[in-house]
């Protein structure tokens, strides 16, 4: 019973508020160095060395950054095929295209850029992303390519930013969805979308997939255009709770509760920040190779072999998502050595995190000429009105939503029940009008961006 309540306790929306506030605070320690050295950017020549600089420190302060969500609130992941992704990693440029079954996808990519050969991580993600406080505004500096959601129209600038970074000698790995959307349960509109996704694939003679939303396949070739000869993907799904075990035999998992279920299963589950804040979130991952060709976007039959080559994989995921959620692991694990959990340095992530805050704390005092007693007071105060206001805000943001957290970065539930009770656009189909989206897309699904 004692455990029970103290389980309850640790999930609860106090201790989870407090943690995401820490980590909040953390993430400003990362931001305000990066923001300062914003005018490097100006001078001539300045975004190479601005980029070049920032990639360092990013390459070190993540460790910090990621120490709350991994370490101290226990989140795993596990890796099927970890061969690939090691060769993917080694690679240098590579283009990482996810399955979009949570929130917070893009903070495991983070994780994964640390393991092995440590690569730097760009996301691709909507424009709304800028907006949020100080994660997003990081994410700005960073170089992240921020769309409108449709790949082909954004094209010229995503062109520029692969290009502007291929041109300062800086490799990274592109971290993105397909899906371009999440479709929550119980959501009129999205449950509307998926079945226009369904009507998608009835119109290419293929079965619906049953968990996994259809790729947006228009403008990919510029994301090719990265590294052609080094693109991926992988199946990614979620078990929440502690007490999962593996059987050495089968290699299948068992206990938490497997949150990656069909989509018209309202028992699905959509992880975000609450969810790995809350403790004992895992992560279970395969991945693969793909061969997706160079092609001509003006050449309406040369982009129809790039939408080929990304239904035939969504469809390879959807499968292994459905074996999953009912045998507890993917369709070519074998045994339990199959499974390989990613390495998380959590002595060395600790370690960084308090050098960190602790040269925060002598700089900032020195710099405004107090005690590092009284700038940590102050620091405490500021993190007390942050968690004010956060609580209060996701709680209105949640109201508003009709009941679900959509919190990829901190912020983000209130801004979007916001942007949604203010505009009456979907907070999950890249802000575009709900009843424009499910018009346009009903009335031509082969057109879906």
């Amino acid at each position: 019973m004692a455990s029970i309540s103290w389980r309850a306790f640790r999930e609860s929306r106090f201790v989870t508020g407090i943690l995401i506030c820490m980590w909040l605070m953390v993430v400003i320690t990362y931001f305000v160095p990066m923001f300062l050295l914003l005018p490097i950017a100006l001078l001539p020549g300045g975004t190479y060395a601005y980029r070049h600089i920032t990639g360092w420190f990013d390459k070190y302060s993540r460790y910090a950054c990621l120490c709350i969500p991994i370490v101290w609130c226990n989140a795993r992941i596990h890796l099927h095929h970890a061969e690939l992704l090691t060769e993917f990693k080694n690679g240098g440029n590579g283009v990482l295209l996810s399955t979009h079954c949570s929130r917070i996808d893009w903070l495991l990519a983070v994780v994964v850029g640390m393991y092995g050969r440590g690569n730097r991580v760009g996301f691709v993600a909507e424009v709304t992303t800028g907006f949020m406080p100080i994660v997003g505004w990081s994410r700005v500096l960073f170089g992240d390519i921020l769309l409108q959601r449709t790949f082909h129209r954004d094209r010229p600038r995503i062109i520029q930013n692969i290009e502007g970074f291929h041109r300062d000698g800086i490799q990274r790995i592109i971290f993105l969805a397909p899906e371009g959307a999440i479709a929550d349960p119980g959501c009129e509109a999205d449950e509307k979308y998926v079945a226009q996704c369904g009507e998608f694939m009835k119109s290419l003679g293929k079965e619906p997939l049953t968990h996994l939303l259809t790729p947006r396949y228009k403008g990919m070739s510029a994301f090719v255009n990265h590294s052609p000869d080094n693109v991926a993907a992988c199946t990614m799904t979620f078990v929440k709770g502690p007490g999962i075990t593996f059987d050495k035999e089968t290699g299948a998992t068992s206990g938490g509760r497997r949150c990656s279920l069909a989509l018209d299963d309202p028992k699905r589950m959509i992880p975000d920040l609450h969810t790995i804040f809350a403790g004992n979130l895992s992560a279970f991952i395969s991945m693969h190779k793909l061969d997706i060709p160079v092609c001509d976007e003006a050449d309406p039959k040369s982009a129809l072999r790039i939408r080929d080559e990304l239904v035939n994989s969504q469809q390879l995921k959807d499968k292994e998502m459905q074996y999953f959620a009912a045998n507890g692991k993917f369709p070519t694990v074998k045994s339990g050595a199959d499974w390989e959990e990613l390495p998380a340095p959590r002595v060395m992530m600790n370690v960084i995190l308090f050098t960190q805050l602790g040269l925060t704390c002598l700089v900032c005092s020195a710099v405004l000429g107090i005690s590092p007693a009284k700038f940590a007071m102050t620091s405490l105060w500021l993190f007390v009105r942050i968690l004010l206001v956060y609580g209060a805000s996701h709680a209105v943001g949640e109201l508003l939503l009709g009941g679900r957290s959509s919190e990829s970065l901190v912020g983000e539930t209130a801004i979007k029940a916001a942007l949604v009770y203010l505009t009456g656009r979907s907070a999950n189909q890249g802000g575009k009008p709900e009843e424009a989206t499910a018009s346009k897309q009903a009335a031509d699904p082969k057109k879906k961006d």
